[in-house]
């Protein structure tokens, strides 16, 4: 099979991008990346390893490859030394950069942004990947996205493109609105052929309408339960597509609800636990300084609308940042079960720089602690431990199938005290 053609990069570039800067090399964007971490870094210890030490010896590394493309990986072996989550350089090519770039949209850096974008967007097919053993997965398929209307199925093996070797974001630059040939392998003997037509995604709009078109009614057992999935909790506008789905859409009629914070991005307020919970956490942010700040959306804590009936929440390892917030709550306060496998444990403040080419360096930049713990390296443990297999799965979704039968038996049993009283 034909390898993936290398594109220029005037044409890997998308709609109304204005490059800032060019051609640096690999040397520099190290020594960049260092100095930027250095300085902002929420530990002054650099976490106690030797950053200097670190510093000089990617310095030589990098040296040994032509181009910052090719320093990328070995930038990211230099970050990884600091073991904290938050941490990593993008390029622009990786729909990731796009989606990272759209959750600080008004905040600190999204002057910067606009200096470089028209808008914020990408050519894709809407899903999340991961990587086993060299071989790519689909690990989440985002609710009316291409890849969805086109019938990829987690657990889908992605192997090319009309004939190039699959790329999460090259394979769609610039072919938004053509139909595709997809091949995928979905058992290790049987290969399926997906037509599917990229589309232009604007992450903010894309993340906001996928809410809506996850929510559903299932019923088991005679009972209607609700479900929803949150893929990026990073705005207060996403809160509220869950509060009127709640309050007076498609889920108002539910006597119980699956919250599935499961993949995607992180960022929900601890603000917004207040449509399930009086109590919120106090979480605090540390920085670098010594300064502290509590992080927490003042506006969000006299909501329009609670929810009272039975709930539980989806998690796994994809779960992280604010959502293991939301798991945290969940489990100290007891607002519902937690179904799933262990969170990320991946829970500290996180920022953006542009570097030179206009790669961008995620950085941790504080610390924090929820109701005084750390959280960071500590995943949360849920209350139903239930493992699924990734590769070849074809779709298969055991854990939502737990919650959806337990929240069923909530349903069940909350009418049953309330026969009693």
């Amino acid at each position: 099979m034909k390898k993936l053609l290398i594109l220029t990069l005037a044409f890997l570039l998308p709609p109304g991008f204005v490059p800032m800067e060019r051609e640096t090399t690999p040397l520099a964007l190290t020594q960049q990346v260092w100095k930027q971490t250095a300085s902002s870094f929420y530990s002054s210890t650099m976490n106690g390893v030797d950053w200097p030490a670190i510093g000089k010896s990617y310095e030589e590394k990098v040296q040994t490859v032509p181009t910052a493309a090719e320093a990328l990986p070995l930038i990211n072996q230099m970050l990884a030394k600091l073991n904290s989550s938050h941490t990593r350089l993008l390029a622009n090519d990786d729909p990731a950069y796009y989606q990272l770039l759209d959750i600080f949209r008004g905040r600190s850096l999204w002057p910067s942004i606009k200096k470089r974008f028209k808008e914020v967007s990408y050519s894709g097919i809407g899903i999340f990947t991961k990587n086993i053993d060299g071989r790519l997965f689909v690990s989440g398929v985002i609710d009316g996205g291409p890849a969805q209307k086109g019938g990829l199925l987690v657990g889908d093996e992605l192997l090319h493109v009309d004939g190039f070797d699959f790329h999460p974001y090259e394979s769609f630059a610039h072919k938004a609105g053509k139909e595709l040939t997809l091949h995928v392998r979905s058992s290790k003997d049987k290969l399926r052929t997906i037509y599917i037509t990229p589309e232009i995604i604007k992450p903010y709009e894309f993340f906001k309408a996928s809410i809506f078109k996850s929510a559903r009614l299932v019923e088991i057992d005679g009972q209607e339960v609700g479900y929803v999935r949150i893929w990026c909790y990073a705005h207060s506008e996403y809160h509220q597509e869950l509060v009127n789905l709640l309050s007076k859409g498609l889920l108002r009629q539910a006597k119980a609800l699956v919250l599935d914070l499961r993949g995607g991005w992180g960022g929900a307020d601890p603000a917004f636990l207040s449509l399930f919970s009086k109590r919120i956490p106090n979480v605090q942010l540390k920085f670098r300084n010594g300064k502290k700040r509590r992080l927490l959306n003042k506006e969000q804590l006299s909501p329009e609308f609670t929810w009272s009936r039975p709930v539980c929440l989806l998690v796994d390892e994809t779960t992280r940042s604010g959502k293991e917030v939301f798991a945290y709550a969940f489990k100290e306060y007891g607002i519902g079960p937690v179904v799933g496998t262990p969170t990320a444990g991946a829970v500290v403040g996180g920022t953006a720089y542009f570097m030179k080419d206009d790669y961008l360096l995620y950085l941790a930049i504080a610390d924090l602690t929820c109701d005084g713990k750390r959280l960071e390296g500590n995943p949360i443990q849920p209350d139903v431990l239930l493992h699924h297999t990734l590769p070849y799965s074809a779709g298969a979704d055991p854990q939502l199938e737990c919650a959806v039968a337990l929240m069923a038996r909530s349903i069940v049993s909350t009418k049953k005290k309330r026969s009693k009283k």
